[in-house]
């Protein structure tokens, strides 16, 4: 009887560390999660050609984060951490469906989880001003086009807002 509570409490225990180290706890744990995922798969890509089914894997990871972490803690992240969190997951995107010429981003938009991460970059991009929208013409060179491509109508409301408000000062 002693060994099965024994065996009971140190299952709990376990069960309880695990949850522990679960990088979704603090902000900071988040955080830190995320740039080792970005960093882990940069470093996998980089070595070796990914296949399909490694490269499902990055994907459900990284919207796991985005859903059960990011989520979570998107009103305890400063405007800087929102920026560079969706500079490196819109990297991260980019670099997923590397070599697919015909991948056209719009036709994805009808999945919510894609509506989201949309909804989310438009936001940061409207609170951050240009600089945010400078900062990913420096990091995405090349891939700007297919970028600006999707998201031309919110970056052009955006530009509008800009100028409104610069002719109403």
């Amino acid at each position: 009887m002693k060994s099965i509570i024994t065996t009971i409490l140190l299952g709990g225990l376990i069960i309880l560390a695990s949850c522990k180290q679960d990088g979704c706890v603090t902000k900071e744990g988040f955080l830190k999660t995320f740039d080792g995922f970005i960093t882990e798969f940069e470093s996998k890509k980089n070595s070796v050609d990914l296949n399909e089914e490694e490269k499902l894997a990055y994907e459900q990871r990284y919207k796991q984060l985005v859903n059960d972490c990011y989520k979570k803690f998107r009103n305890d992240l400063t405007l800087k951490e929102r920026q560079e969190f969706w500079k490196s997951s819109l990297r991260f995107i980019l670099d997923r469906f590397d070599g697919e010429t015909d991948l056209n981003f719009k036709d994805k938009l009808d999945d919510p989880f894609n509506q989201y991460v949309k909804d989310e970059l438009v936001a940061v991009a409207k609170e951050s001003g240009l600089s945010f929208l400078l900062s990913l013409q420096e990091v995405f060179k090349d891939d700007l086009p297919r970028l600006m491509e999707t998201f031309s109508k919110e970056f052009e409301q955006i530009g509008k807002g800009f100028l409104d408000n610069l002719f109403k000062e």
